[in-house]
């Protein structure tokens, strides 16, 4: 497929438009791409990645967001409340070719993507890894990342996957329980899951096209909002079952992992939820026991939980996400088979 530019015949001085069609940006996450204006992204922490040459880079959005952006793996900068074109390098880069990874910091923080403006004469260039493998986070507000200032970039999904040399998505939103009618969402994850826009979208929210991208691994971490709802934990155990089979029907060959929650809540229903899908001859399932992973919830001195002025939060903090990204590194990395030059995308 040619890649698509917008460039003035004969004309060597004006910025090179990139759209958001050019072939060479890869997309993770549930976007929208029937428009070919503009891409819009749904749920936390959908990014795009593209390479390009030059020593500039802006973006063009066409909604208020805040970003993080990633310029050559040097780290997430927050771009906060920015819209229209905006200039992701104040500072010039270096002649060459360079990466860059821009996502949307929080659950409700889109990306209405409208293309990319680069040097007079720069280029997009093709990913150093064309099918790069994706893990897929499945939770509430803890995979968003909640109460930490990069939200998503600071979840324990989005570190664990960039310690792993992979792709990901966190479908997640902060307030939904996995079960409908739990929670502050209008419905559970066993219903919205399956939904291209967060449950934030009550009128409009069409079905998610699943043969988009396949997840190599799929990571479950439900349950919070659940317990904040008093729900019977037979019934919070049944639904948990059949929500497993129900990714298993769209993924039959990903890897699928049940977290037991980190401050242990339905810590016997979910390992009682796999262990039910094994012996129905499952064996692509996995229970993963989260127990000594963080310390001190329900305190108000640990540093591995948020501390808020009202009381203690179940949210972990940087320190605490990062220990549990680090801890399930090991356990998901034999299952994904990785080849060592997986560090190197884009």
């Amino acid at each position: 497929m040619e890649k698509l530019r917008n460039i003035v015949p004969g004309d060597n001085s004006r910025p090179t438009e990139i759209p958001p069609g050019d072939s060479n940006i890869a997309y993770y996450g549930r976007w929208d791409r029937s428009d070919p204006g503009y891409y819009h992204s749904y749920w936390g922490g959908a990014y795009l990645k593209v390479r390009f040459t030059g020593t500039s880079v802006k973006i063009n959005l066409n909604k208020s967001t805040s970003l993080l952006v990633n310029i050559d793996n040097t780290g997430d900068k927050l771009f906060h409340n920015v819209n229209g074109t905006v200039n992701l390098t104040p500072d010039e880069l270096l002649p060459g070719t360079h990466s860059i990874k821009v996502a949307a910091q929080y659950d409700e923080m889109e990306l209405v993507f409208q293309g990319l403006i680069l040097d007079p004469e720069a280029e997009t260039l093709a990913p150093l890894i064309s099918q790069n493998k994706i893990v897929e986070f499945i939770g509430d507000s803890i995979t968003t990342g909640a109460d930490n200032p990069n939200g998503d970039g600071d979840a324990f999904a989005w570190l664990a996957s960039d310690l792993l040399g992979v792709e990901h998505t966190q479908i997640s939103d902060p307030g939904i329980a996995l079960v409908d009618g739990y929670g502050s969402s209008p419905s559970g994850m066993e219903t919205a899951y399956f939904k291209l826009k967060t449950p934030n979208y009550t009128t409009t929210n069409s079905d998610w096209d699943h043969s988009t991208y396949t997840p190599a691994a799929i990571v479950v971490n439900l349950g919070s909002n659940d317990h904040y709802s008093n729900i019977d934990p037979a019934l919070f155990q049944s639904r948990y079952i059949v929500f497993l089979t129900n990714l298993r029907g769209k993924y039959p060959d990903a890897e699928i992992f049940g977290l037991r929650l980190f401050n242990g809540w339905f810590e016997t229903e979910v390992q009682n939820a796999v262990e039910a899908r094994i012996v129905a001859g499952d064996a692509k399932v996995h229970y993963v026991d989260t127990a000594g992973w963080l310390q001190g919830y329900g305190t108000t001195t640990t540093v591995d939980y948020v501390q808020k002025s009202t009381g203690f939060s179940v949210h972990p903090s940087r320190l605490g996400h990062s220990k549990a990204a680090k801890q399930l590194v090991p356990i998901l990395k034999p299952y994904l088979n990785l080849p060592f030059t997986q560090q190197q995308y884009p």
